[in-house]
C-alpha cells in the first residue's frame, strides 16, 4: 500500500512540476483571491458563536503549517532534497529566498482559508438543517432542504468542512519531514495513505457531528404539539 501510494504521489508531483512557473505563480494569486472572496462572503455572518470555533481551527491550522514550513527549513535550509515540486520549480527559476517567501506566505493564506471555510460551514449549515427527522438516515435525506440527499448546497457545506479541517494534517507532514532515520521514515504510513484515512475520519465526523447538533438543538427546542 505504501509503495503504490508513493508512486501515485510521485506521479502527481511530476505533473505539478510540469505546469511551469507562470501557472504556479498564478496558483498563489488564485489562492489569495479565494481568501479575499471568502472574506466578502463571510461579511453576512457576523456572529461570535461562529467566529470563535473557526478562529480556533485557524490557529491550529496555522501552527501545523508553520511547523511544517520551519521544520522543513531546519532539516534542509537550501531545499536541496525538497519533494514539493512547487518549491523546487520556484527555487530553480527564482532562487531560494523567493521560494522561502512563496512557501511562507502560501501557508499563511492556506491557514486563513481554513479559518474562513470552517466559519462558512458553521454559519451556513444551520439553514440546511431539516425541521424534523425520524433518524440518522432520514436526517441526511432531508439535509439541504430538498428531496435529494446530495444537493449542491450540502456538497458545498461538506467541502467547506473538509477544507476547513485539512490544515492540521500538516502536523503529520511535519513529523515525516523531521525524521532523519530512513528506516524509521519507511516504517511510517505513507502520506497518501494517512491523508485518505484522515479524510475518512473527517467524513465520519461531518456525518455524525451534524446529526448530533440537530438532535441537541431539537432537544432544546422540541416541536410544538
Amino acid at each position: 500500500m505504501n509503495d503504490a501510494s508513493m508512486r501515485l504521489l510521485e506521479g502527481l508531483m511530476k505533473a505539478v512540476a510540469g505546469l511551469g512557473l507562470p501557472l504556479i505563480i498564478a496558483a498563489w494569486f488564485g489562492v489569495l483571491a479565494c481568501a479575499v472572496g471568502m472574506a466578502l462572503v463571510l461579511k453576512r455572518y457576523l456572529r461570535t458563536r461562529v467566529w470563535l470555533p473557526a478562529a480556533a481551527v485557524g490557529i491550529v491550522s496555522l501552527a501545523a503549517h508553520m511547523l511544517d514550513f520551519f521544520g522543513t527549513l531546519r532539516v534542509m535550509p537550501d531545499l536541496s532534497s525538497e519533494a514539493n515540486p512547487i518549491w523546487c520549480v520556484v527555487v530553480a527559476k527564482l532562487g531560494l529566498r523567493a521560494a522561502w517567501w512563496y512557501g511562507f506566505t502560501g501557508k499563511i493564506i492556506l491557514a486563513i482559508l481554513g479559518f474562513e471555510f470552517f466559519a462558512y460551514y458553521l454559519a451556513a449549515r444551520e439553514r440546511l438543517m431539516p425541521g424534523s427527522a425520524s433518524g440518522f438516515f432520514d436526517f441526511w435525506k432531508r439535509f439541504g432542504a430538498t428531496d435529494k440527499p446530495f444537493s449542491l448546497a450540502s456538497v458545498q457545506i461538506f467541502f467547506s468542512f473538509l477544507f476547513g479541517l485539512i490544515g492540521p494534517f500538516s502536523f503529520y507532514v511535519a513529523y515525516l519531514n523531521s525524521l532523519t532515520d530512513l528506516e524509521a521514515y519507511n516504517r511510517m504510513p505513507a502520506m497518501p495513505v494517512m491523508l485518505a484515512g484522515y479524510l475518512l475520519v473527517l467524513t465520519l465526523l461531518f456525518l455524525l457531528g451534524n446529526y448530533w447538533s440537530f438532535r441537541r438543538k431539537r432537544g432544546q427546542n422540541p416541536p410544538a404539539t
